[in-house]
């Protein structure tokens, strides 16, 4: 597939189970840290994601996690400054959902991740668990 996915190729997709099977690391520098592995589907070895996080070294005010297809943005969770999406204000930490005519301008404020009471590893888990995405390889947990 090399066109955009559409909305309903975007759900089917973050439905399938997948796995991660590579060690995960957060590479560090001065500024933040970072992850990236890929992911696949067993069943279907020629779709494959890759996973991305990034964290600020401010902590818990800027950090986001995706999931790519193609390079499209099939699911992100974002936690960063207020910012407009499709004209509207966003406060709170949101997810995006992919819809191949808005891309990726649809969010919402999810209740399976809270920012407040889970650590940023505890919210990366809790989104590759949405994504149906298994940790088979080490995952590394991020040391601030």
């Amino acid at each position: 597939m090399d066109s955009k996915p559409s909305k309903a190729e975007a759900d089917r997709l973050i439905a399938v189970p997948k796995i991660a099977s590579s060690a995960i690391r957060w590479k560090y520098s001065d500024v933040s840290a970072r992850l990236e592995t890929i992911v696949i589907t067993p069943d279907q070895p020629e779709h494959f994601f890759r996973l991305l996080a990034y964290v600020s070294n401010e902590g818990s005010r800027n950090y986001s996690f995706v999931l790519l297809f193609h390079n499209h943005p099939i699911r992100k969770f974002t936690k960063h400054s207020p910012h407009k999406i499709a004209g509207v204000w966003v406060k709170e930490p949101h997810k995006h959902v992919w819809d191949g005519e808005t891309e990726n301008r649809q969010v919402y404020i999810p209740d399976d991740i809270d920012p407040i009471n889970q650590t940023i590893n505890e919210q990366f888990l809790a989104f590759c668990a949405e994504c149906k995405i298994e940790l088979v390889g080490e995952y590394q947990y991020l040391a601030f």
